[in-house]
C-alpha cells in the first residue's frame, strides 16, 4: 500500500499534436499518483481543448493551474507548478513523450528507499535513463547517456555547477527539495539544474539506471537530445575561435553560479560557497586568473574533450565585447 502521496507536473505549450498519447501513458498508472497539474505556458494551437477534454474524462484526476504573470518559458511554468504541489512527491513531465507502464511506482518505490536511508527531511532528487526516439517513436538510442556521452553518477556540486546531466522528464522530487528549491531563479538555465545545484548541496542526487521513457525528438523540442560524436564537436569548431561566442557559451553558467550562490549564501558550506562565488565571478578575473581558479576548484566538464573546451573558452573569452554586443 503506498504510504507517499504521489503529484505529477506538467508544462505544456503548443503541444497538441504529441499530448493524448503522453496523457494516455501516464493515466494508465493512475493507482500510483494523485493528481496531474497541468500548466500552459500561452499555447496558440489546440492544446487547451485537449486538456479539457481530459479533464472532463478523468474527473479530480488533473488540475489545471492558472500562469502567473510575466511567466514565460519552461523554467518558470515548472516553478509555478512546483510551488502549486503539495505532494510528499512530485515527477516532472514534459508533454511529448511517453511513459513506461511502471515508471511511476518504480520511481516511487526507489524515493521511498531514499527517504528511509537519508530521512525525509534530505532534500532528494532522483532521475534516471531515457531511450531517445523520432517523432514516431522509433528508437534512435537506448540510452541517453550513452547517446550523448554523459556520466550517469554525477552528483558533485562542482560537477552539476558546470554540467547537468539530470533530464527534467525523468526526475521526481521530495518536499524537502521542492520546499528548499523553490522559486527557481530567472538565471537558472534550466528548472531541473537549478533542482540538481540544490540537491547536490544539500541533499542527494541519484541516479536509477533503466530507461522509463520514449524521449521523443521533433522539430518543436526546447532543447532535445544531441548525439555526442565527431559530427556534434565538429559543430563547436566555429566558436573554438571567437572570444565573444565563447563568453556567450559561458555566461550561462557563470550567470547561474553567481545567482546559486546569492541565493543560498547563509547555507553553503565555506567550500562549497566558494566553489560557486569562484565560477560566479569569473568574468572579472583575468584569462590567467580563469584558468588558475579553474585548476584549482577541479573543474570539469564530463569527459577529456569538454573540459579541455571549458578551459579553452575560458582562457579566450572575451566577456566586456560579448556584453556589448548584447545592449547594441
Amino acid at each position: 500500500m503506498q504510504s507517499k502521496s504521489v503529484q505529477i507536473v506538467l508544462a505544456t505549450y503548443n503541444g497538441a499534436r504529441f499530448l493524448p498519447a503522453q496523457l494516455d501513458s501516464i493515466l494508465a498508472q493512475q493507482d500510483y499518483f494523485s493528481e496531474i497539474l497541468v500548466c500552459d505556458d500561452g499555447s496558440t494551437d489546440t492544446t487547451l481543448d485537449v486538456i479539457a477534454q481530459y479533464v472532463s474524462r478523468y474527473p479530480g484526476k488533473i488540475r489545471v493551474v492558472p500562469k502567473k504573470p510575466g511567466q514565460r518559458g519552461a523554467a518558470a511554468n515548472f516553478s509555478n507548478l512546483l510551488e502549486c504541489s503539495t505532494a510528499d512527491y512530485v515527477l516532472l513531465c514534459d508533454q511529448d513523450d511517453v511513459w513506461d507502464a511502471d515508471k511511476i511506482q518504480s520511481l516511487t518505490a526507489r524515493m521511498d528507499e531514499l527517504e528511509l536511508q537519508h530521512g525525509a527531511g534530505k532534500p532528494l532528487l532522483l532521475h534516471s535513463d531515457l531511450r531517445v526516439v523520432d517523432e514516431q517513436l522509433r528508437q534512435i538510442s537506448a540510452s541517453l547517456f550513452e547517446y550523448q556521452n554523459l556520466d550517469k553518477n554525477l552528483s558533485s556540486l562542482a560537477g552539476c555547477l558546470c554540467q547537468n546531466s539530470v533530464t527534467g522528464c525523468t526526475v521526481i522530487v521530495n518536499r524537502a527539495l521542492i520546499r528548499l528549491a523553490l522559486p527557481v531563479a530567472p538565471q537558472a538555465v534550466m528548472h531541473d539544474w537549478w533542482l540538481a545545484l540544490v540537491a547536490a548541496a544539500f541533499g542527494r542526487v541519484e541516479f536509477l539506471d533503466r530507461p522509463f521513457i520514449r524521449y521523443r525528438q521533433h522539430a518543436s523540442n526546447t532543447l532535445g537530445a544531441k548525439g555526442w560524436g565527431i559530427r556534434r564537436i565538429a559543430q563547436t569548431v566555429p566558436k573554438a575561435f571567437s572570444r565573444q561566442k565563447a563568453a556567450d557559451a559561458l555566461r550561462p553558467i557563470i550567470v547561474q553560479a553567481d545567482a546559486f550562490s546569492a541565493a543560498y549564501a547563509a547555507r553553503l558550506g565555506s567550500d562549497q560557497q566558494s566553489l560557486a562565488r569562484s565560477l560566479g565571478t569569473m568574468p572579472q578575473a583575468s584569462p590567467v586568473a580563469r584558468l588558475w581558479r579553474a585548476a584549482s576548484l577541479r573543474l570539469k566538464k564530463q569527459g577529456l574533450l569538454r573540459t579541455l573546451g571549458m578551459y579553452w573558452f575560458l582562457l579566450i573569452a572575451d566577456f566586456d565585447s560579448a556584453a556589448r554586443a548584447k545592449r547594441q
